[in-house]
C-alpha cells in the first residue's frame, strides 16, 4: 500500500475529508471520503480541487475618460453608474475657479480625501461618490463656519485652516479670528491663542463688554428696607450674593433669611 493511500486511510478512519490540508468531517452517504464542499465541487466540476464559483472576477477598466476604477455594470464603475441610473447621464466634472493666490494643503488626519485653502475653503476629492471633487458649503453653527468629514464629527472651518498654514509652536488650544468676524476663515485673519488671549481680545480689540448685568442692579431687602447699589455689596452684611441672586430672579424665596427684589 502506497504512503497516499495510508494517509487516506487514517483520514478516512478519523472522519476527516481525505483532500489533503482540509480538516471539515467527512459526509455520510456516497461522498468517496470527501467532505461536503469538496463532494460538491466534484459534483459541479468533476474535480475536488475546482475553485470555487465565488471567485472574484477579471474587471475592466471604467469607460468614463479619466477614470481608472474597474467597472461593475456597462462598462461603468460604481460612482458613473449611479450618476447614469439617477441622472440617465454622465455628470461632467464641476468647475472649481481658483481664487487669487490660493494654496491648498491636505486637511490633517485626512489626506488624499479632503484639502483646504488658505482662503478658507474646503474641498472633498469625490463628492457622494461620484468621483468629482466639490467644494463644501457647510453649515453655520453659532456663528462659525463648520463643515462635515467623513466618519468625523463637524468641524470648524478656522481650526482646519489654522491646522494646515499657521504654525502653533506652544501648542495653543483656541484659534481666534483677529477682525472678530466668524465667517472670515483666511489664515491671514487667524491666530492661535489660549482661552485667556481670546477673552482679553474680545475685550481689548473688539470692544466687548463683559456679561454680569443682574449683578449691577440695584437690589433691596424687604426685611430692612435697605437698598445696595449692586448684589456684590450685599456680602458686606454676610448674604451669599449667589443665593440673592437667585431669590431676586425667583428660584428662591430667601436668602439669609430675608426677602430680595430688584429696584
Amino acid at each position: 500500500m502506497s504512503d497516499a493511500c495510508i494517509i487516506c486511510y487514517n483520514r478516512y478512519m478519523k472522519k476527516i475529508c481525505c483532500i489533503e490540508g482540509c480538516h471539515n468531517k467527512i459526509v455520510k452517504g456516497p461522498a468517496r471520503g470527501m467532505c461536503s464542499t469538496h463532494y460538491n465541487r466534484f459534483l459541479k466540476y468533476g474535480d475536488p480541487l475546482e475553485p470555487s464559483h465565488w471567485r472574484p472576477k477579471e474587471r475592466g477598466v471604467c469607460n468614463v475618460e479619466g477614470c481608472n476604477k474597474p467597472h461593475y455594470g456597462r462598462g461603468l464603475c460604481g460612482a458613473h453608474w449611479r450618476q447614469m441610473r439617477k441622472y440617465g447621464k454622465i455628470l461632467p466634472p464641476p468647475n472649481i475657479s481658483p481664487l487669487p493666490n490660493e494654496r491648498w494643503k491636505d486637511v490633517v488626519g485626512f489626506e488624499g480625501l479632503y484639502k483646504v485653502s488658505d482662503m478658507g475653503r474646503v474641498i472633498t476629492s469625490n463628492y457622494n461618490n461620484t468621483g468629482h471633487p466639490k467644494i463644501l458649503s457647510g453649515g453655520d453653527v453659532h456663528g462659525y463656519r463648520r463643515v462635515r468629514l467623513c466618519g468625523a464629527k463637524s468641524v470648524g472651518v478656522h481650526v482646519l485652516v489654522a491646522t494646515a498654514f499657521i504654525p502653533n509652536p506652544e501648542n495653543k488650544p483656541f484659534v481666534n479670528h483677529k477682525n472678530g468676524k466668524k465667517f472670515d476663515n483666511r489664515a491671514e485673519n487667524l491666530e492661535w491663542v489660549t482661552q485667556s488671549e481670546n477673552t482679553l481680545h474680545s475685550y481689548n480689540v473688539l470692544g466687548h463688554k463683559p456679561s454680569g448685568g443682574c449683578d449691577k442692579k440695584r437690589v433691596k431687602n424687604l426685611e430692612t428696607g435697605k437698598v445696595y447699589s449692586c448684589i456684590a455689596d450685599t456680602t458686606k452684611d454676610g448674604f451669599n450674593r449667589t443665593s440673592v441672586l437667585s431669590c431676586c430672579k425667583g428660584r428662591y424665596h430667601t436668602a439669609g433669611g430675608c426677602h430680595w427684589c430688584y429696584v
